[in-house]
């Protein structure tokens, strides 16, 4: 997987040496308040979650793989997007979780902007799909934002934090997405 940059952010293959950012993201109740992870989340879990990622030369049909968002100078983890490709690469599903810190300056949008042009320009991905909690209104709008539909709602299709829970699902055409974003943004 190549780094990709943007104006505020580089994503590159998750490290190792990114655990302290990660479990630290990862044990932050309003981080963690719509994700499927418990907490405590422990340093040998984020250990281990890293390793994993590591071992991946690059994103495999079917697999998981992460990569960190970080700032281009300094290597400071902003968060992590992770993506799975599905049916022969032909469509790819997103999740992403950055520190609070870093909420509500763009720098998730943005990166999510990068990973799709990189996922219908270099890799043919024909569709990108997420799955949002219901009141995770924050990452609704991001996905709004950048061209996604919200396509339904699963009922009480996912658990979270000791719960069962509904599961908006949104997602984007290659065609939609290109639309999107050549289209006048000015009156």
């Amino acid at each position: 997987m190549p780094t990709l940059t943007t104006d505020r952010t580089r994503l590159r293959p998750a490290r190792a040496s990114d655990v302290d950012a990660l479990v630290a993201r990862r044990n932050d109740p309003a981080v963690a308040r719509f994700q499927d992870w418990s907490l405590p989340f422990t340093e040998d879990e984020g250990r281990d979650l890293l390793g994993e990622m590591e071992a991946q030369a690059a994103p495999a049909i079917n697999s998981w793989f992460m990569v960190s968002v970080c700032d281009p100078s300094d290597e400071v983890v902003y968060g992590d997007i992770s993506f799975k490709l599905t049916d022969g690469g032909q469509t790819a599903v997103v999740g992403y979780t950055f520190a609070r810190e870093h909420w509500g300056q763009g720098l998730a949008t943005e990166s999510l902007a990068a990973l799709a042009r990189y996922f219908f320009d270099d890799l043919g991905v024909g569709r990108i799909g997420a799955s949002v909690h219901p009141e995770n209104i924050g990452s609704a709008m991001l996905l709004e934002r950048l061209g996604f539909s919200l396509e339904g709602r699963a009922r009480r299709t996912v658990w979270s934090n000791g719960e069962v829970t509904d599961d908006l699902l949104y997602g984007v055409t290659r065609e939609e997405w290109d639309a999107w974003h050549t289209r006048p943004q000015a009156p």
